[in-house]
């Protein structure tokens, strides 16, 4: 105790002001100053905190570095503030730790650093490089965690979500014409969407968390001070906003009413809320699915959307099953010869192209015989089914996952590279690349010497075997990720020559 009043007089806990006590009728009443002198008091309460900061910490304020802005303070008031401060007026708005601050609603000028933020991020990539799947996972994972900051703080304008869509469309489409719409793209995966979020939807969901604070009247200083100055000792279930209330709290009333009307009444919107919420507050992801719109569930998003599937592939297969390819029965609106650029027999649609096409049921009879599947695939909906079903061994199901997504892939873009290039449709060669990205999937979840794969376990496994253009099996797949896997197969006699000359030119790579 001596050590802490001799500390204490040396001024190292700050300094100590005997006080009155506390007269409660001001709490009750409030002040009986006006608005005008209540500033002028408090200003040089807040410098003494300044100067008391400084003796402590040693750090001193820079007043060229430093504004006052104010709002609702004019004139002989404003000049006596600023006497009392010291400091130079600043103008609003201005940004605060990349937020905009202003004394009234925000316009779409406001938001020009968030566009400009998020054309930056684009700028950096070039979209031509990039193939539609690595486009959306940026979008996902980048631009959408830039936007993400300002949603949790501010009810953004329906021309500012416009123009955000439009710079992520453009990104991941390209100047052609989107082929599908950006309502269905925001869907998630099991409903026939990609899983980028609705900025609406995720606007009221994480403004729903404000709600939620407000009814739990959290220790929060601006939770304390929306109580005091707006609700006054009402619940935020009876609060109405005037006319001149903060745009922010009109928009999480209008949240409010929404959750009203889902629910029925406030103790059903309670129950809910607490049911998605945890130590933390509430679960943005859950809530999130109560404002977004839903659409009717899909049977083939479990075998596209595997996570040992290559994204470009589940991407092409993706819009194979939305019908959207740009087949010659989707460009309708263009004077081309709508028969079938492979076999001249039939127009040209994804069930043909894919199936029923004679050229391409020849590579569709190849992969189900190294696959050793017996049944007969004739649509996309049929072979998905069937794959979903799948109870063959773990490695097989996986190879035949990945065989469906690759082959739609290659299929399409060897027809692209027939129509567009010139070049010969040989069902041969896109077999063996499809067997060539098989077995580098199935290579990377299976080493060779992992214990989990036995050499005799599947024909398609033998590192022995040569394929497509004399390149081995097993080597040139696991060659980027596993190259130590390479080096202690390289003596084995099973080996040929040209296996350990096709390791040694791409070891190189």
């Amino acid at each position: 105790m001596a050590a802490y009043d001799q500390y204490k007089n040396l001024g190292l806990f700050g300094t100590y002001y005997n006080t009155l006590p506390i007269d409660q009728s001001v709490i009750n009443h409030g002040p009986c100053l006006s608005e005008e002198h209540v500033s002028l008091l408090s200003a040089p309460i807040l410098m003494d905190c300044l100067s008391e900061f400084k003796k402590v910490s040693g750090l001193d304020i820079n007043s060229a570095k430093s504004n006052v802005f104010t709002a609702g303070v004019f004139g002989p008031d404003l000049d006596a503030l600023l006497n009392l401060l010291n400091f130079p007026s600043g103008n609003l708005p201005v940004r605060y730790l990349g937020v905009p601050l202003a004394a009234q609603k925000l316009n779409n000028v406001h938001y020009a650093p968030l566009y400009d933020r998020i054309a930056a991020y684009i700028n950096k990539w070039t979209a031509n490089s990039l193939t539609y799947a690595g486009r959306l996972l940026l979008i996902k994972s980048v631009l959408q965690g830039v936007e993400c900051f300002l949603l949790q703080i501010f009810p953004l304008p329906k021309i500012v979500v416009k123009r955000i869509y439009r710079l992520c469309r453009t990104f991941l489409w390209g100047k052609k014409r989107p082929p599908i719409s950006w309502h269905k793209i925001c869907m998630p995966s099991d409903e026939g969407g990609l899983g980028i979020r609705n900025v609406y939807a995720w606007n009221k969901a994480l403004l729903s968390k404000n709600l939620w604070n407000f009814h739990l009247k959290t220790d929060s200083l601006w939770v304390k001070w929306v109580h005091a100055f707006y609700l006054k000792r009402q619940s935020i279930w009876d609060w109405n906003p005037k006319k001149d209330d903060s745009t922010l709290l009109k928009r999480i009333n209008d949240v409010k009413n929404e959750l009203l009307r889902k629910f029925g009444n406030q103790n059903a919107v309670i129950a809910n809320l607490l049911a998605f919420s945890n130590h933390k507050g509430l679960i943005s992801s859950k809530i999130y699915d109560i404002f977004r719109d839903h659409g009717e569930k899909n049977f083939w998003k479990a075998a596209v959307w595997k996570s040992f599937i290559p994204p470009k592939y589940s991407f092409c297969a993706w819009m194979a099953f939305n019908d959207r390819l740009a087949t010659i029965n989707n460009l309708t609106y263009t004077d081309i010869n709508p028969m079938c650029k492979l076999c001249s027999q039939q127009l040209e649609s994804a069930p043909h192209l894919f199936f029923t096409c004679p050229i391409t049921n020849l590579l569709w009879n190849r992969i189900k015989a190294w696959l050793k599947i017996h049944r007969s695939m004739s649509t996309l909906a049929s072979a998905i089914k069937w794959i979903r079903k799948d109870k063959a061994d773990p490695i097989l199901k996986k190879a035949r996952a990945v065989a469906f997504c690759c082959s739609i892939y290659h299929i399409w873009k060897a027809r692209n590279a027939h129509v567009f290039d010139g070049d010969p449709f040989s069902y041969e060669a896109v077999f063996k690349k499809i067997q060539f990205h098989v077995y580098q999937v199935i290579y990377s979840i299976f080493p060779p010497d992992s214990g989990f794969v036995r050499m005799d376990q599947l024909g398609f496994l033998h590192l022995g075997r040569d394929i497509a253009l004399g390149m081995s099996t097993g080597l040139v797949y696991i060659l980027a990720s596993n190259k130590s896997n390479i080096r202690k197969h390289l003596t084995a006699p099973h080996l040929t020559v040209s296996s350990m000359r096709t390791f040694n030119t791409c070891n190189n790579v």
